[in-house]
């Protein structure tokens, strides 16, 4: 006779949960932020269990709904997070995803106890989070050289120094300005737009949006991207431009900080 009071054979038939974290991630104060919320004893990620009738992203976008307050910006799936052991109290499987918005569009959360963190400079995390986040940080790093995903930090209308401003910030490294400048106008997906931003040091900053359908090799949609988008797919903007079927060898000058 099978003795079902042992804690092992309880947790062997529970029922597996499914569950799903967001790792949201924005630039502040020249740094880029993850959007945590307190737990008891540390922090985590936007997260909750699937429910039996809606789909994976519906249940991402309801997680970082209630603690971001918003649901209208750009996520992609990043990865399933299934070790037995991930969850002491329960078999866990989390399909985790990451969300890229600019600081301009979420301003106050629903919950009025997240906070934005450095990721240089994270908080005690609940569970394998910290992990995740790695992971999201590796997959943003490798995006961003050959999809235009960096964008959706930025707000509609900015300046080149902006857009260069995100790449250094997420890469962690330094762009020679000029070389930067020559790739992004090789590659054509942004335009200068008819407004300039004051500057106390200097002359005006031209202004610049985004063009995804004027972009070589695009397979997103025309701008804005809309939550239902995919940033544009393009040539790696380092080492190598290609543009209409020609391959330019550009010979990067970038400097580690």
């Amino acid at each position: 006779m099978v003795d079902t009071n042992q804690p092992e054979l309880h947790r062997a038939s529970a029922p597996i949960r499914v569950g799903v974290e967001v790792v949201v991630f924005t630039i502040r104060d020249e740094s880029l932020h993850v959007l945590l919320a307190p737990a008891d004893t540390a922090w985590h990620l936007p997260s909750d269990l699937v429910r039996p009738d809606e789909p994976l992203d519906v249940a991402a976008r309801r997680a970082l709904t209630d603690v971001a307050g918003a649901s209208e910006v750009w996520l992609e799936q990043l990865y399933t997070f299934g070790d037995v052991a991930r969850d002491p109290h329960a078999r866990t499987i989390s399909v985790a995803h990451y969300a890229l918005v600019s600081a301009d569009v979420v301003s106050d959360h629903a919950d009025p106890r997240a906070q934005w963190w450095p990721v240089a400079t994270l908080p005690q995390l609940m569970l394998d989070h910290r992990r995740i986040i790695d992971y999201a940080l590796t997959r943003l790093r490798n995006k961003l050289a050959y999809t235009t995903v960096g964008f959706q930090l930025l707000p509609q209308r900015f300046t080149l120094s902006e857009l260069q401003r995100v790449y250094e910030i997420i890469l962690d490294r330094e762009l020679d300005k000029r070389n930067f400048r020559r790739k992004v106008e090789m590659l054509g997906i942004v335009k200068p737009t008819r407004e300039q931003r004051a500057s106390i040091t200097g002359r005006p900053a031209q202004l610049y949006r985004f063009v995804a359908t004027e972009a070589p090799e695009v397979i997103g949609a025309p701008y804005p991207l809309t939550v239902a988008q995919s940033p544009v797919q393009i040539a790696r903007i380092s080492p190598v431009l290609r543009r209409r079927g020609r391959v330019v060898p550009v010979s990067p000058s970038e400097g580690n900080r």
